[in-house]
């Protein structure tokens, strides 16, 4: 552990006996700890965590149901709770004794010898050169103090923990608080062993006389008084000072929410604790402990997720409520080590509380004594590092110094007119970019799919008939490939060969009107009649070309969900990427100064001119249009300097992997689960809602990454597209219409340029144009679902009208904040659900040839549903 001078405030302390001396300390001030700020600051951290919370909140829900319906599934963490809090009365007594010995000991020996300095004070005249206390009495003093921190706290403690066979959480929260003690009585009795009154102050006193020598020192402010120190032993800090800064009153609610963290965090870590070490390791010795990539994928899956549980529920949830209730106000407790490029700035910034101590008492003494830097680091080095093994060592009741090797290892390391398009990097691409804290949490489940991805790679070829399942339902999937290849290239081959053609002889009959009438005449082009053959072919190839041809293929191929989900979503791409170009190209734009350039040469060969007409629709530009990631039509759009090769292959990396692990969530979330809906009822209960929405906001978040930024800029990489802005910081929308907005900006434009707009423009009555919007999205998605699924069950169409309705609601300020993100992200997880169950319903239960068509329609999931 290494300190900066940056670390270092200066602050003149009062004279003592005989000076003035002036000496660096550490500073206390009124701020709020940084995940306190972070929350308040930024949005997306502040998503993040209340979804945490509220999986969190469901998981216990469901645990605690069922623990009332089975009990006997958690009798070995009963007797494991049991034998931890066994000896719970030993470590109350032990915790209270060494409490006493600080306050009954070391508070009076520094209060005698304040009194004894105060009487010398009184005595002699200080401003003679007459040192108080001699080597004698500092020797006495030195050593009173330490017999008392030695053999009342540090060997009582270690003893009574040995003697009295306490166990692991009794054995570690005594030796922790052992620790804070000799931590704090330092402190206590270097800050205060010596009195300090100004040169005034005791001039007073020896003026005045005082008969009652008793008195005037008790009246002393500059003593050491009882309830300063009883205040700052439950403080959250280990340096002592007279004054701290404090907020103006107890925030209970601030304080209710804190201590609710910290309980239900300490619940969550020994529950995970036990489920990932307890459990599969707990037969080491017994028999031999196999290790493979699913036991490492576990550790340290387990481990990370410990870890910032442990570091939530102390250095936030409980140090904050404890500050709260005696309105501590410096927070400062860490700083962002999570985004540390080396050791050295790790442990700068993980525990200000102790490095703070550690710093005043350790690094500052040695380094004025010494001034070599190196040896004062490794003397902090070494004192931190004996204190973490002393503590295992003891809690374990074996020396084993992994830890020390670690810490050895990290010190010694180094380290359009409507819609404009411009060069802009995808928003996720900005965060990680920008901003340290989601860039390491990005990396870490990086590392941890990696991990898993190795793990199931390695139990495949281990036990390949687990998976057998899985594998027949990928070849199911993949069994009309073929089909769904050749519907794709026909669909393609349509709007190539069809709609590009109609657009360009347009323009060529438009060119050869110019050409012959003058353009400054009042003479428009294009009749009505030639309007509507124009938009008649146009329709018909849309329609019946695209929109027919892809559903009755799919429908006559009985193509499987994945590839009839795929079509359907390149179809509703082609019908809105062909209708851009259709509407910015139908009309040819060319200047007056051209047009009389072209009207006075006086063409010989109009095909030839008109071919090199630059506004003229170009194949090459409409085939780059067609594969860029956008539905509005330009001419040009803001290209990179060359493909980032790096890029691309990490884009398309991240694509294939975010698709498997969806299509792996998905399999494991909702088909294991529901895929016997039919057969025998669903019976649903915490359990399962709670796996519902975790495996339902898993697969929103894996597909999102996978397709709005893997794949759209991957695809992007390799065309050398520009502007990446598909979406915005949708996570952080606090009303429908503000999710809405920030959701797709891929679709949300071509939903603002050609439906928004041009209804707006006619009817000027916003009501019905965003009506019109929200029922045109709102019946594609039903259309693809729909026909997907083979089943019409508008529980789309239902959300999507509820949306609406609270957009007007929020519009009007009737409601607020009704549609959080969370709480979307909870209907999207409770629809796939619903969605699965009825798809499963009608599978497993087909209806009789001849039923009604009321039958066909009213859903029937709910006829196989039970609480």
């Amino acid at each position: 552990m290494e300190f900066t001078t940056e670390m270092m405030n200066n602050e003149t302390n009062k004279p003592m006996v005989t000076t003035t001396t002036t000496k660096k300390i550490i500073r206390f001030k009124n701020r709020e700890s940084l995940l306190t700020q972070m929350f308040a600051n930024d949005a997306n951290l502040r998503t993040i965590h209340n979804m945490i919370v509220m999986l969190v909140i469901v998981f216990l829900l469901y645990t605690i149901e069922d623990i009332i319906k089975e009990p006997a599934k958690y009798e070995e963490i009963y007797k494991v709770i049991l034998w931890n809090v066994s000896d719970l009365g030993s470590v109350i007594r032990i915790w209270l004794m060494m409490n006493m010995i600080v306050l009954g000991l070391h508070y009076p020996l520094v209060l005698f010898n304040n009194f004894l300095q105060y009487r010398w004070l009184l005595i002699n005249n200080p401003e003679n050169d007459k040192q108080y206390a001699g080597c004698l009495h500092r020797t006495i003093l030195y050593t009173i103090y330490g017999c008392i921190s030695i053999f009342g706290i540090l060997i009582y403690c270690t003893y009574s923990v040995l003697i009295n066979d306490i166990k692991l959480t009794g054995s570690f929260s005594l030796l922790l608080e052992m620790t804070r003690l000799l931590m704090k009585s330092h402190s206590f009795f270097v800050e205060k062993k010596d009195l300090y009154i100004d040169k005034e102050t005791l001039a007073c006193l020896i003026s005045q006389e005082p008969k009652n020598i008793y008195r005037s020192f008790w009246s002393l402010s500059s003593r050491a008084q009882f309830w300063k120190f009883i205040y700052y032993l439950f403080a959250p800090t280990l340096l002592y000072r007279d004054s701290y800064p404090r907020t103006k009153k107890i925030r209970w609610i601030c304080a209710v929410n804190f201590g609710l963290q910290f309980i239900l965090t300490v619940l969550l870590m020994f529950y995970l604790t036990y489920q990932g070490f307890v459990v599969n390791l707990k037969k080491t010795g017994i028999e031999p402990l196999v290790l493979n990539f699913k036991l490492l994928y576990q550790i340290i899956a387990y481990g990370i997720i410990l870890y910032w549980l442990f570091f939530y529920f102390f250095f936030h949830a409980y140090l904050n409520f404890t500050a709260e209730l005696l309105r501590f106000g410096d927070r400062h407790y860490y700083d962002d080590f999570w985004n540390s490029k080396s050791a050295q700035e790790y442990f700068r910034k993980w525990n200000h509380v102790v490095q703070q101590w550690l710093y005043v008492y350790i690094f500052i003494p040695i380094d004025n004594r010494f001034h070599n830097r190196v040896l004062t680091n490794v003397a902090v080095f070494i004192t931190s590092a004996l204190v973490h093994e002393y503590i295992i060592g003891f809690t374990l009741r074996f020396f084993f110094p992994v830890n020390l090797i670690a810490m050895i290892v990290l010190t010694l390391s180094k380290t359009n007119k409507f819609i404009k398009f411009k060069h802009r990097e995808s928003y996720v691409t900005q965060l990680l970019e920008n901003d340290a804290n989601l860039r390491t949490i990005h990396n870490m489940i990086v590392m941890l799919v990696i991990v898993f991805l190795l793990y199931t790679i390695e139990d495949i070829i281990k036990e390949p008939a687990k998976y057998e399942e899985i594998y027949e339902v990928i070849l199911w999937n993949v069994s009309d490939l073929g089909s769904v290849i050749r519907i794709w290239l026909m669909m393609n081959m349509i709007v190539l060969c069809l709609h590009y053609p109609l657009v360009l002889f347009n323009n060529f009959l438009q060119y050869r009107w110019l050409l012959i009438n003058n353009p400054e005449k009042d003479r428009q082009y294009a009749g009505c009649l030639h309007r509507t053959i124009l938009y008649t072919i146009y329709g018909c190839i849309s329609i019946f070309g695209i929109l027919i041809y892809c559903t009755y293929s799919v429908l006559v191929h009985n193509i499987n969900v994945t590839g009839s989900i795929s079509l359907l979503l390149e179809m509703t791409r082609l019908l809105m990427k062909s209708h851009s170009f259709f509407v910015e190209k139908k009309d040819l734009y060319i200047n007056k100064e051209t047009l009389e350039s072209l009207i006075s040469q006086e063409p010989k060969n109009i095909y030839r001119s008109f071919w090199s007409l630059s506004s003229r629709a170009q194949f090459w530009k409409f085939i780059y249009y067609l594969f860029a990631p956008t539905l509005l039509y330009r001419d040009s759009y803001p290209r990179t300097e060359k493909i980032r090769w790096i890029r691309a292959i990490n884009f398309g990396l991240q694509f294939i992997l975010t698709a498997l692990l969806s299509f792996y969530v998905l399999y494991q979330g909702f088909v294991v689960n529901l895929k016997k809906t039919g057969i025998k009822p669903l019976v649903l209960n915490f359990k399962l809602f709670y796996q519902i929405i975790v495996y339902g906001m898993i697969i929103y978040w894996l597909f999102f990454y996978f397709f709005f930024h893997a794949y759209l800029n991957f695809t992007a990489e390799l065309l050398r597209f520009g502007d990446r802005h598909y979406y915005e910081d949708f996570w952080n929308s606090k009303s429908a219409q503000e999710y809405f907005r920030k959701w797709n900006h891929v679709v949300q434009q071509w939903l603002y340029v050609y439906i928004f707009i041009p209804i707006d423009n006619r009817f000027h009555n916003r009501v019905l144009t965003n009506l019109a919007v929200f029922t045109t999205s709102a019946l594609v998605h039903e259309y693809i679902i729909g026909f997907t699924f083979r089943f019409f069950f508008p529980i789309n169409l239902l959300i999507f009208f509820c949306s609406q309705i609270t957009y007007y609601l929020e519009k009007f300020g009737l409601i607020k904040g009704m549609t959080s993100f969370p709480l979307s992200l909870t209907m999207w997880s409770i629809l796939v659900a619903i969605v699965t169950v009825e798809w499963n319903v009608r599978t497993n239960c087909p209806l009789p040839e001849k039923s009604s068509l009321l039958k066909h329609i009213l859903p029937r999931f709910i006829n196989y549903v039970t609480f």
